[in-house]
């Protein structure tokens, strides 16, 4: 036993990484959402400044609002942010030459397709260096910047959602993973998030594929994301068995 803490949670961990096991499920799940956030952040910073927009036509001279400013200030922040991330964990990866050819599926069992998308960078999107960030965790976790990380994309977000959670915002809920397919026909790797505000109608939103569900689809789109929920499972428990036959 160690008296080693989390970096994060500093709640006592069993082994000398930076931070524990759900620290690091935390810090994934919150990349995972970037893309959602964005898009909503950016939806309330537009309303708002229509809003602006019409008070200058009629009484003329209205400065931006304060949510005017500092949703664009968030939004500047969260992607120079994730750019900043992205770079570190370019940093971090071992670097290792790329054989090819690439196989067009993210399912396919080449070691060498694994070793392209794993040293190629990332696309240069919120999603794109959010991704990217969080397919480096298990490394991070080793490192000092896994605490550094967990401790700042949980400060970002909580930020974003304070931002975003204005009068006109009834409900923000994480409806679970997306059960689309990508233009590759591979499972889409966004979170489905639910919006519920005052003045327009509810929707779902996948902030990565960009599929909306309005709230007459619900039923079907929740039955359908309860189903990717459950594959995950079974490919995570089946992944960990796999693990412990090759160890043992």
């Amino acid at each position: 036993m160690t008296d080693k803490t989390c970096g994060a949670c500093e709640q006592p961990i069993r082994d000398q990484l930076a931070i524990c096991h759900r620290c690091e499920q935390v810090a994934r799940r919150l990349l995972a959402q970037q893309a959602s956030l964005h898009a909503e952040l950016l939806t309330e910073y537009r309303r708002e400044a229509k809003k602006t927009e019409q008070l200058q036509i009629r009484h003329g001279g209205e400065p931006p609002t304060l949510f005017e400013e500092k949703a664009a200030r968030l939004l500047t922040r969260q992607v120079s942010w994730l750019a900043g991330w992205a770079a570190t964990a370019a940093r971090l990866r071992p670097a290792v030459p790329q054989p090819g050819p690439l196989c067009r599926s993210l399912r396919c069992p080449h070691k060498s397709c694994r070793t392209i998308r794993d040293t190629r960078p990332p696309e240069r999107t919120v999603d794109g260096h959010a991704l990217y960030v969080a397919s480096t965790l298990p490394l991070m976790r080793r490192l000092p910047e896994g605490a550094t990380l967990a401790n700042e994309v949980r400060r970002l977000t909580a930020e974003i959602v304070a931002a975003i959670d204005t009068p006109e915002m009834l409900t923000r809920i994480t409806a679970g993973p997306c059960p689309e397919l990508d233009q590759d026909g591979d499972p889409c790797a966004g979170t489905v998030e639910a919006f519920v505000r005052r003045d327009t109608p509810a929707t779902m939103r996948c902030g990565t594929c960009k599929t909306v569900w309005d709230s007459t689809q619900w039923t079907r789109a929740g039955h359908r994301i309860l189903a990717r929920r459950d594959q995950i499972t079974r490919q995570r428990t089946l992944a960990r068995q796999f693990a412990k036959g090759a160890a043992a």
